[in-house]
Formats: structure tokens, sequence, C-alpha cells
């Protein structure tokens, strides 16, 4: 048992200064301006950013028992309940309404955010459940979760200024979700989120 809880904690740590490593890497780029030049997107970089972390999530989380028997210990209503951060996104809808964003890529990436947000509790409270119609359900939830951020980030990159792949580009842009505060959610957020959302879905073998 002490061997356990002296194992979950150090892993805790490793995890920790891992995504806080991240977030600096992410957080120096975005400084630089790499992510947008002159107010034009760019969109491979950001495509890397969202993408990658979760790709490596899941291929280090394969070939690692040890990683595995962590994240079977976390917590299924903990996961769920850390979701409810994504009503943050009513940022989207309130820069909308200020004509600061498209709303080719605000109205989806708010209205979409705020639905797993707003739903996660009711998500958590279920989670207790071990009947297979929550089970689907659970994975269902944290699909639509997923595929809320591909869905923002590609309206997002198809309404940027870029000359190859703004087909979506109106008279507004979406600048202001390429500098700093705001460059951190679609390089940092998002893939953390995909990487819960993730772990929820395999954690969803003991329900």
């Amino acid at each position: 048992m002490w061997g356990a809880k002296l194992y979950n904690s150090t892993m805790y740590n490793k995890i920790f200064v891992l995504v806080l490593i991240w977030f600096a890497l992410v957080l120096g780029v975005s400084w630089l301006g790499l992510f947008s030049t002159h107010g034009i997107i760019s969109p491979i970089l950001v495509i890397v950013s969202v993408l990658l972390p979760p790709l490596l999530f899941f291929i280090v989380h394969s070939r690692s028992h040890k990683l595995q028997q962590f994240f079977s210990s976390l917590s299924i209503k903990m996961l769920t309940l850390l979701q409810t951060w994504r009503l943050v996104g009513i940022i989207f809808l309130i820069l909308y309404g200020r004509g600061e964003l498209p709303g080719t890529f605000a109205l989806p990436a708010g209205w979409g955010d705020i639905a797993v947000g707003i739903t996660a509790p009711f998500i958590a409270l279920a989670s207790g459940s071990r009947q297979i119609r929550f089970r689907r359900t659970f994975i269902a939830w944290n699909i639509f979760g997923i595929l809320d951020f591909i869905v923002a980030t590609t309206l997002g990159i198809l309404s940027s200024q870029s000359s190859s792949f703004g087909l979506l580009a109106q008279g507004v842009t979406i600048r202001p979700i390429t500098i700093l505060p705001l460059s951190l959610i679609p390089t940092f957020a998002v893939p953390l989120f995909i990487i819960l959302h993730l772990i929820a879905i395999m954690r969803t073998r003991s329900l």
C-alpha cells in the first residue's frame, strides 16, 4: 500500500514536471509570436501543437505498462470534472459579439466547449454506474469532446488569413487566438484536454 502511494506520488511529480516544461515551451513560442506572423496564423505549427502531444501520449502509454497502471488508478469522476473548465469557451462567443472573432470559428468552438463543460458535472455524477448504457454514453461524450476540438481547430485554420488555408476567411480575423494569452488555448489547453479525454476513454475498461 505504502509502495503504491509512493509510486503514484513520484509519477504525479514526473508528469507535473513534463506538463510544466510543455507549457513553458508553448508559452515561449507564443511569446516569440511564432504562431502568428503579422496577424496571419501559422497553420502547420498550430496543427503540430494540437496533434503531436496526444499522439506522443498515445504511443508512450501503449508501450509503458507502468504508465498504464498509473492512469488506470486515476478517478474517472475527477477526469470528467476537469472538463468543466471548457466553459471558458464562452470567451469565444464574447469576442464574436464584440466583432473580434469570425462566427465561422467562434460559434461552433464556443458552443461546443460550453456543451461539454456544462454536461461534465452530470456525467461525473453518473460515473459510478457500471451499466453498459452509461459506458456507451460516457465514451460517446468523450468522443464528442475530442471532435469538438478537431472541428474548432479546423474551422479556425480555415478562417485564418493564411493564403494557403484560409478558405473561409472573412473581414474579421482570428488574430486574438494567435497571440498571448489566448494563443495558449489552441496550443496547450486543447491538446491537454484531448489527452484527458483519451485517458477517460481508456479508463472505461473498469466501468
